[in-house]
């Protein structure tokens, strides 16, 4: 497993996480990749969220057995899903997933690849929102796969 957690200092001093990724092996059931993640603030963030498998499997990573058919899923406190994925390049909001994407600096997904990405407007507060953020195999799939998530300025 393969944890990664960047942290951004701003002007003020003051420290944010601005990416957190997690590679690992996914599938369906008790095999789902799943992170979890607090935002705490006020008001909304934007996430740009993002499940791959097959990107993996080309340049410049090469990566063998990875889920081939990644779904990606937003689920709050209370498990109730929020927002979710399949097949990014069929989002209704492409050219923003793609500007997003290129703004954060996220490796960019095979064109007509079946990894998953969205863009989730999302609530913090003051005390701390929780989200899992999972990924299975849609089609009953196993395999090496990646939770990204980046906040979108």
């Amino acid at each position: 497993m393969l944890i990664e957690v960047y942290d951004l200092g701003n002007p003020s001093g003051a420290s944010k996480f601005t990416n957190v990724s997690v590679l690992s092996q996914s599938g369906t059931g008790s095999s789902t990749l799943i992170l979890g993640l607090t935002l705490r603030g006020v008001g909304q963030r934007t996430l740009l969220v993002r499940g791959v498998g097959p990107t993996l499997a080309a340049e410049p990573f090469n990566i063998g057995s990875i889920l081939t058919n990644p779904k990606v899923t937003v689920f709050d406190a209370d498990q109730r899903s929020v927002i979710g994925n399949l097949d990014w390049g069929q989002a209704d909001y492409l050219s923003e997933l793609s500007l997003a994407s290129n703004f954060v600096g996220a490796f960019q997904l095979l064109d007509q690849s079946k990894d998953a990405a969205s863009l989730a407007l999302l609530d913090s507060s003051v005390g701390g929102t929780t989200y899992t953020v999972q990924i299975n195999g849609e089609d009953g799939g196993t395999g090496l796969s990646i939770i990204e998530v980046y906040e979108v300025p």
